[in-house]
């Protein structure tokens, strides 16, 4: 054997352990998949809670107008689309005024805001139902990145303790057919959602509240909520 042939012969034994290690590895991993199926979801369900604890749940402002053209900014075309029905490429001066100018009884609206760079990440609204008064139309957005992290979870449950508050029975929410997101959200709701009507490539649904739980906490699951304090 020559001196040279050494370090490749040490190379090839390391890559073989190491190969070793790494099926090893994957046994013991399937054999715990197979022991508890769900071990797999619950990281993705901790980095869930810890990235929603950075939020805090506010009423909107006047003064959240910029902030609000910056995150729909942050917006993909495929959300936009979801969230109003057709292609939008931006927010009219008049339509921002109507987003966060609101009275707080007949149009609420809910803003998560990073408590890291002070950005706003989603918001949630509901706004009454002129002809049914006990009801109110649902609307949720959040910037993309945060998709899929239960912002619009959190939202939703902050929003609906304001609901209660103002008299509204049920929510209502129009959303196109292949919003799946927005079919899975309905379950932060608290009630049962049931589809009211089909038309088209759009779907309504409907969602009697259920009576709220007695809870004197201002902080739930980690989210601060500054309008779900009391009524």
């Amino acid at each position: 054997m020559t001196p040279h042939a050494i370090p490749t012969i040490l190379a090839t034994e390391r890559r073989k352990a190491l190969l070793a290690e790494a099926d090893a590895y994957r046994a013991v991993r399937q054999a715990r998949l197979q022991r508890d199926p769900g071990h797999r979801s619950r990281p993705r369900r901790m980095f869930h809670r810890v990235a929603v604890r950075t939020l805090r749940i506010r009423p909107i402002r006047v003064a959240d107008a910029a902030a609000l053209r910056a995150a729909f900014d942050r917006l993909s075309t495929e959300s936009r689309r979801q969230r109003f029905l057709a292609m939008k490429n931006g927010l009219t001066d008049s339509e921002l005024r109507y987003f966060t100018d609101v009275d707080h009884h007949d149009h609420e609206a809910l803003v998560a805001v990073s408590r890291l760079t002070g950005r706003g990440v989603g918001v949630a609204r509901y706004v009454r139902n002129p002809g049914a008064p006990d009801t109110a139309d649902l609307a949720v957005t959040v910037v993309d990145a945060w998709q899929g992290r239960g912002v619009g979870t959190a939202l939703v449950r902050a929003l609906t303790g304001r609901a209660r508050c103002e008299g509204i029975r049920a929510l209502t929410a129009l959303m196109s057919f292949d919003n799946v997101r927005a079919r899975q959200l309905l379950t932060a709701v608290p009630g049962t959602a049931r589809l009211v009507e089909r038309d088209g490539t759009t779907l309504a649904y409907e969602v009697e509240l259920a009576v709220a739980p007695v809870t004197s906490s201002r902080k739930r699951r980690g989210v601060l909520h500054e309008a779900t304090a009391g009524c």
